[in-house]
């Protein structure tokens, strides 16, 4: 998801004109290959280039699926191999939506994958590989969208216990998401709307909220030291420090959308005119004292603190903590 330039994720991304014209040439031939697919009212929201492959993210109707998202990268490199194989982009998200797939519907933590598509298309270069994704379109958006109404105190408690309930799941099945934040994640407007009712049982393990964008995820045991990635608002300390990705970066990229959904805004900002946005952030991450809550927030003062805790070891160590001190809380 996108962000003001900010918050902007860590990616390698091409801004020049020169893609701008390619996408000329690709978007009317993509749209003519969803055509054939029984895809319609193809309406394409981004296209961007990372790493050298087009990326692009498009909204369609299709008889069966309804009203769908369709996540798509096209590649020049990529030909001579399986889609499945390749480690980057949406080729990589379509393997870590799969095996997500496998959990139950009780434990399910991301749009369900409707259909993908691997072709091979030639369009300016001899012949590119393209891999479409489908999941179904959420009309009611992401949480950063859900924010900016009014809420109550009661249902950003909700909010809260959900999405903490949400990446517990997606923990407990041995994935880090390394990229937490309101724009990623989604009202799910599909479920039984339980989450609309005041109704709602916090206890629930059934979530209304769904996690997005997972082409930074990694597996829980891997390692990606030196790899810095990810939005720089929600980054850990010890992230800006070189040290790879862990369940405690997550519980702090949390611990930052906590505030955030309490406060209506981020608890550190930096000059959006600053020359060097990423040396400013890792100064507001490492050296600013642990961000201090209104008063009529502070039962949830301790659950900021050791989030947010400058030291990874002294964080929770697992979602499932943070999840008890969230029920006491409120």
């Amino acid at each position: 998801m996108k962000d003001n330039a900010s918050n902007s994720s860590l990616r390698q991304a091409k801004t020049a004109p020169v893609w701008q014209a390619d996408a000329q040439q690709i978007l009317p031939v993509l749209t003519k290959e969803l055509v054939k697919l029984q895809y319609r009212q193809v309406s394409h929201l981004r296209i961007g280039v990372y790493a050298g492959d087009y990326q692009g993210l498009s909204r369609a109707m299709h008889s069966q699926f309804g009203p769908v998202l369709l996540k798509w990268q096209l590649s020049n490199h990529h030909c001579q191999q399986s889609a499945q194989a390749v480690s980057s982009g949406v080729f990589y998200e379509y393997g870590v939506i799969t095996a997500l797939s496998a959990l139950t519907p009780y434990q399910r933590v991301a749009p369900p994958l409707l259909a993908h598509y691997e072709l091979r298309l030639h369009i300016a270069a001899p012949l590119s590989a393209l891999i479409v994704v489908v999941m179904p379109y959420y009309k009611n958006g992401s949480l950063s969208q859900y924010l900016k109404r009014p809420l109550p105190a009661r249902r950003k408690h909700q909010l809260i216990m959900q999405a903490a309930q949400v990446i517990t799941q997606l923990h407990r099945a041995g994935w880090l998401h390394n990229d937490i934040k309101p724009s990623n994640i989604l009202l799910d407007d599909l479920s039984p709307p339980h989450f609309l009712s005041s109704q709602a049982d916090d206890s629930s393990p059934k979530t209304d909220l769904l996690l997005t964008d997972f082409a930074l995820a990694t597996r829980v045991e891997a390692s990606t030291i030196g790899h810095l990635a990810g939005t720089p608002a929600y980054l850990a300390p010890e992230r800006w420090q070189g040290h790879g990705a862990s369940v405690q970066s997550d519980i702090y990229a949390f611990g930052i959308m906590l505030y955030e959904i309490l406060v209506g805004v981020r608890p550190l900002q930096i000059d959006k005119q600053s020359r060097e946005p990423l040396k400013a952030w890792a100064v507001q991450h490492c050296q600013q004292p642990i961000p201090r809550l209104p008063p009529a927030y502070r039962h949830y003062q301790p659950i900021i603190d050791q989030a947010l805790a400058r030291r990874n070891k002294e964080r929770y160590s697992n979602f499932r903590e943070c999840l008890r001190d969230l029920k006491i809380a409120y």
